[in-house]
């Protein structure tokens, strides 16, 4: 029989493995991250909270694990400002050579102790694991992925002790895994009969091969990650979090008015000597079944989700319409734009850099795209509740 996992695992993290020679993931498919500075600047309204939850103390730890170029954790490094600047200390975890990120530490291991908030950002997708054909009766299958005649999957044993063993290392905070993924409700329907194994290379999906030299990934069952992890936990979408934390992109169609910049985003929280409140009180962190609806593919991809271009309600950022020649500063005298001068320039180049930042926010909530993707949060000696407030679980 062949040993997939240790292929597959060969293939990325052996000597001459994809990650292991210093491949990162933002060149080879489209992350969060690199859709700019937003997905940070949410992760710190949350960090926040977690420092309040703490006490505000003397150091606080944010760890990104599968840290890939740094992108994320550079990005909280540089949006953190005041107290929490000052005791904040970023980790960036993985197994590829260390980059040169401004205030970053690097290592390969996971710390043996965090306070704070522990994140794998499309860590888990790239833990390896076995790859089936049914039937089979295994022990995980038969709790969370039952598989018939010619139907294939993935035993997501190794994602579950991987994940547990992070959130261990938590001695208090939270830890939260956001990644593409399923739940059993989903499986057992038969929506991943053919499984989800893929590859990826230069932004373009290609036939799954175990030499090096492409991303090989799956979605994660999240559910059983969850489970294996314990305490008290909630599977939410990122379109749902990231709306919880203050990320929701709201611009004024209309454009500036009298020399007004008339644009801005909703609920820009940051990093105050206390939290915005998360709006509820208490879930029970154990989320009824719910689902990711998608195929195999990997969700957000380059040739994927979201333009920089588009605003409306497809996009899902709670924007109000389509930005069109009518509603831009400068339209109705023909020209106006990036060369005029004048009171209005200024109003006109910060409607465009709301809108433009609309855009990114609807990207990272564009429902079938990256909003799609779940974030499982745990809380250790920290109440969940007082982090989010209570949201709809994980649909497909």
């Amino acid at each position: 029989m062949v040993d997939s996992e240790a292929l597959w695992r060969e293939a990325l993290y052996g000597p001459s493995g994809f990650f292991t020679r210093g491949e990162v993931p933002a060149d080879h498919f489209r992350t969060a991250p690199l859709v700019g500075p937003e997905l940070a600047e949410a992760l710190l309204v949350l960090l926040d909270r977690v420092d309040f939850a703490l006490g505000r103390p003397a150091r606080l730890d944010f760890v990104d694990v599968g840290a890939g170029g740094g992108e994320l954790a550079g990005a909280v490094r540089s949006s953190a400002t005041g107290s929490l600047a000052a005791r904040l200390v970023v980790t960036a975890v993985d197994v590829g050579p260390a980059r040169s990120v401004p205030g970053v530490r690097w290592r390969s291991t996971l710390p043996g102790s965090v306070r704070g908030l522990l994140v794998g950002h499309e860590w888990l997708d790239a833990v390896p694991c076995p790859l089936v054909t049914g039937p089979l009766s295994h022990p995980w299958l038969d709790r969370w992925w039952p598989v018939g005649e010619g139907e294939r999957a993935e035993i997501g044993e190794p994602r579950d002790a991987a994940w547990a063993d992070a959130v261990s290392r938590v001695a208090r905070g939270a830890a939260l895994a956001v990644d593409y993924g399923h739940v059993r409700a989903d499986r057992v329907a038969g929506r991943y009969v053919a499984g989800t194994f893929a590859a990826y290379r230069g932004g373009r999906r290609v036939e799954p091969v175990f030499d090096g030299t492409c991303d090989l990934t799956a979605h994660v069952a999240l559910d059983a990650c969850a489970e294996a992890a314990g305490g008290e936990w909630v599977l939410v979408s990122q379109r749902d979090a990231l709306a919880a934390l203050g990320l929701v992109g709201k611009v004024d169609m209309a454009g500036p008015a009298g020399g007004s910049a008339g644009s801005g985003t909703a609920s820009e929280s940051g990093p105050t000597d206390r939290p915005g409140s998360p709006g509820g009180s208490g879930s029970s962190g154990r989320p009824a079944s719910a689902g990711l609806a998608g195929g195999s593919g990997k969700p957000g991809s380059t040739s994927g989700s979201g333009t920089a271009a588009r605003f409306g309600a497809a996009s899902g950022a709670g924007i109000a319409g389509e930005v069109g020649a009518a509603s831009r500063p400068g339209s109705a005298g023909g020209s106006g734009g990036a060369g005029r001068t004048g009171p209005g320039a200024g109003a006109g180049l910060a409607w465009l850099a709301a809108a433009e930042r609309a855009s990114r926010i609807a990207e990272l909530r564009a429902e079938g795209g990256l909003g799609s993707f779940g974030w499982l949060l745990h809380g250790v000696g920290v109440p969940v509740s007082s982090l989010v407030p209570p949201l709809p679980p994980w649909r497909p």
